[in-house]
């Protein structure tokens, strides 16, 4: 008989009416059964690249393998359904499609990996950040929100300079008291792996009420990979106290 969806109990019984029966009390087991409705609930776990980014990405025309861990949070064993993945350049535009099927994946937590069949071949531009998603379209699923896993990735050159330190010489000793001409430098680097163009340094004083007394820069040009760059700028002079 199909039974409703609930708690039981369910009682084993011998010798219930043997009366020689020297311990009567361990004549019957009672254990509980618990009858559950099909809960389908797939969640994509986690995204994983290989080869996997540099610290700061990809440089672009790599070839990569995208692979996703499944897990099954629900109460019945799942196959055979279908996991997407898409990968969106900077701009929005779909630049990689890819499916796959499912192996079988044990209900109440179990997991499964699922590599996609063809490799992405990541493009040498634009740069930027480009989307990685993966989703799994189970039927009947009860969780629509775990269903997707995205992911950025940098893709391309980065343009980061650094600046490590700036100098006023002479010091302020410890304050200028007006009228000095102080001579500004700063020093930089470029921790990149490329050359970076149209590098320009700069130096910028406030008065504490706001106005602009300094603002001066020069072009650096093309700084060059790991280069130390140190650049002296235009003389500050220290205005007078009225």
């Amino acid at each position: 008989t199909p039974l409703e969806v609930g708690s039981y109990y369910v009682e084993f019984k011998v010798n219930e009416s043997y009366d020689e029966d020297i311990s009567p009390s361990n004549n019957t087991k009672e254990v509980s059964l618990l009858v559950e409705a099909e809960n389908h609930d797939i969640t994509v776990d986690s995204l994983s690249l290989n080869p996997a980014p540099q610290t700061h990405g990809y440089d672009g025309g790599e070839s990569i393998e995208i692979s996703t861990w499944l897990k099954n949070l629900g109460n019945f064993g799942e196959q055979d359904f279908h996991v997407y993945c898409t990968v969106k350049n900077p701009e929005g535009s779909t630049v990689y499609n890819n499916w796959t099927y499912s192996s079988y994946i044990t209900p109440g937590g179990g997991k499964v990996k699922v590599t996609f069949p063809v490799d992405w071949n990541i493009p040498t531009s634009p740069s930027g950040y480009y989307n990685i998603t993966a989703t799994a379209d189970l039927p009947d699923d009860v969780n629509a929100s775990n269903d997707a896993l995205s992911m950025e990735v940098w893709v391309g050159e980065i343009n980061d300079i650094t600046i490590l330190g700036a100098s006023l010489s002479p010091a302020p000793d410890p304050s200028y008291i007006g009228g000095e001409v102080v001579n500004v430098s700063l020093t930089a680097q470029n921790p990149t792996e490329w050359a970076i163009d149209g590098v320009v340094a700069g130096c910028k004083v406030t008065s504490p009420l706001g106005q602009v007394i300094y603002d001066k820069s020069k072009s650096v040009g093309t700084v060059s990979s790991m280069q130390f760059i140190l650049e002296y700028l235009p003389d500050l002079n220290i205005p007078d106290l009225d």
